[in-house]
């Protein structure tokens, strides 16, 4: 079982008088946890503050996710994700985030390796035009030397 953690603070200083100076203070803690050699779990807790688009507001972000990479053989891998949040905008504003991801890759040759994804995000906020939807479903291929 592996640990990260992670904390920084950010100072925000400004010349326009239509914004205000900000600091705050970013922690981030992940835990990795393999089950098996081909098996691993990760779970990321964060909080971060963040910039916004207008200046009257700051935004401090929290966030759980939970990851798991899975190797079925040396070719063949699926990793999956789920993450749940809240943007909270200065106490105008708040976005509850949820998502989640699926994808399987395979390694043709050791430079070629082809993968599907599929993505899906949403943000529910009580300002109604901020809301959306987003899915994805994505084809790529990686070709290395």
């Amino acid at each position: 079982m592996n640990n990260r953690h992670r904390v920084t603070s950010t100072v925000k200083k400004t010349d326009s008088p239509a914004e205000e100076d900000s600091k705050g203070l970013s922690v981030e803690g992940e835990i990795d946890w393999e089950p098996r050699s081909y098996s691993r779990f990760t779970f990321t807790a964060l909080r971060s503050p963040g910039e916004t688009a207008t200046a009257d507001s700051a935004l401090v972000r929290k966030l759980f996710r939970v990851g798991w990479q899975h190797d079925f053989n040396s070719r063949l891998s699926l990793d999956a994700g789920i993450y749940d949040g809240v943007d909270d905008y200065s106490g105008t504003r708040e976005d509850d985030r949820f998502g989640f991801n699926v994808g399987l890759s395979y390694e043709f040759r050791r430079w070629l390796e082809l993968a599907a994804r599929f993505r899906y995000s949403e943000r529910d906020s009580n300002e109604p035009l901020a809301d959306y939807e987003d899915q994805r479903f994505m084809i790529t291929m990686e070709i290395s030397r």
